[in-house]
């Protein structure tokens, strides 16, 4: 049986997802969280009074009495109605460290230092003294089952949790249906734990089934480390047809039938987005932006995430969306600039009559907006730059929510 030792005894732990369907190896990736000689504003906030360090493709967080340590993704990633989500997080310095705490999972809080009302989602958890699988409810704890009394808990009794870890989650919400966690040992990956929520009590698990990935450590009157590694979410079906079109347009009115961007060189912002506070849990995707010229000359067109701009621009809500919607000017000249550039998604010239390309952020992550912990609500800037001459310009930013 030794030649055996890296196959379950019970296959269908791994190869059936959390709704019992035969698992397929192509999934739909949400979140690919790996962190490449650099740390990634991109993708995660880390914030904190404890110290948070980048090294050898790690993010290290380390705290001493009444410190704490919050890493979380900027993107709430979205959940598709009866398909299984599966999150994996890989981890060290998981140990028991006295008075404190550890998590890692699929989770948020409050936007409110120290980020620690009204949790939502579920995690594992080192509460100082034992191992935890929990979840809350925007703040009510539904699931607490500490590690010793897993299914499987005499399959991983003996392991080593300051060791490099892999830990996976997968479930099924519509609502609050089934979770689970599973633990790479020796013995492959090991169904720990399964939680059949369902028909157990009212109300659902989690509030929300869009949560970002997040890793936490807090200290009462101890010290302590933890380390992320890496994570990723995937969806385990396809999301073909999820989610809803939506499509907003710079100034124009027939006053103002368009904006115009004066000066050669000098680069303005036309059209922008970003999600409402409110709709934070909610995932929006540029699809495509388009930009059109009234005139016969050139202009260079940007697709930016969170650029510096001479003035803030003034948003507002559209009609039953989760986007909250801005223009470069209220008037047809466009006096706002962009003074530093923010991450460049992408980037063409544009003439008269000349169409821009679609579909080129489909598989783009970035164009998906996010968040901070403090919920700063990223802001992705359609922006135009006249190549030749004064141009006048229409925009135009579409979008999918989830």
């Amino acid at each position: 049986m030794s030649g055996f030792k890296n196959i379950l005894l019970d296959p269908a732990t791994v190869t059936l997802d959390a709704g019992s369907r035969l698992r397929t190896s192509q999934m739909t990736t949400l979140l690919d969280g790996k962190i490449l000689n650099s740390d990634s504003p991109f993708l995660f906030d880390n914030q904190g009074t404890g110290t948070g360090t980048y090294a050898n493709n790690k993010y290290n967080m380390s705290v001493t009495a009444g410190q704490f340590r919050v890493r979380q993704s900027k993107r709430f990633n979205p959940y598709f109605s009866g398909k299984s989500q599966l999150i994996e997080c890989t981890f060290d310095n998981f140990q028991v460290e006295a008075d404190t705490v550890k998590r890692a999972g699929y989770f948020s809080s409050s936007a409110v230092s120290p980020f620690t009302a009204n949790y939502d989602g579920f995690y594992i958890e080192n509460d100082g003294t034992t191992i935890r699988l929990k979840a809350d409810r925007n703040g009510v704890n539904t699931i607490n089952v500490d590690w010793t009394t897993w299914d499987n808990y005499s399959l991983i009794s003996g392991y080593n949790w300051a060791n490099f870890t892999v830990v996976a989650f997968d479930f099924l919400w519509l609502g609050g249906a089934v979770l689970r966690i599973f633990l790479k040992t020796d013995k492959g990956f090991v169904l720990a734990h399964t939680v059949n929520y369902a028909g157990t009590t009212t109300d659902t698990f989690i509030l929300s089934p869009n949560q970002p990935v997040r890793y936490e450590i807090r200290s009462t009157t101890g010290t302590g480390s933890f380390r992320y590694i890496c994570s990723q979410v995937a969806t385990e079906g396809s999301t073909t047809e999820s989610g809803y079109n939506n499509s907003v347009l710079s100034l124009s009115t027939a006053a103002i039938p368009a904006n115009t961007a004066a000066t050669i060189g000098t680069r303005y912002p036309l059209k922008a987005i970003r999600k409402k506070v409110a709709n934070r849990d909610n995932s929006v995707k540029v699809v495509f932006p388009q930009v059109f010229i009234n005139s016969s000359d050139q202009a260079y067109w940007t697709l930016e995430l969170n650029p510096t701009l001479s003035a803030p621009l003034t948003y507002t809500d559209v009609a039953n969306s989760a986007v909250q919607e801005a223009n470069g000017s209220a008037v047809a000249a466009i006096s706002i600039t962009v003074t530093t550039p923010g991450r460049i998604l992408a980037s063409g010239i544009v003439t008269q009559n000349g169409m821009m390309p679609t579909g080129i952020f489909e598989n783009d992550f970035l164009t998906s907006l996010g968040s901070t912990l403090n919920n700063t609500m990223d802001q992705i800037v359609l922006c135009i730059q006249p190549v030749s001459a004064t141009v006048t310009v229409l925009g135009v930013m579409n979008f999918k929510e989830y």
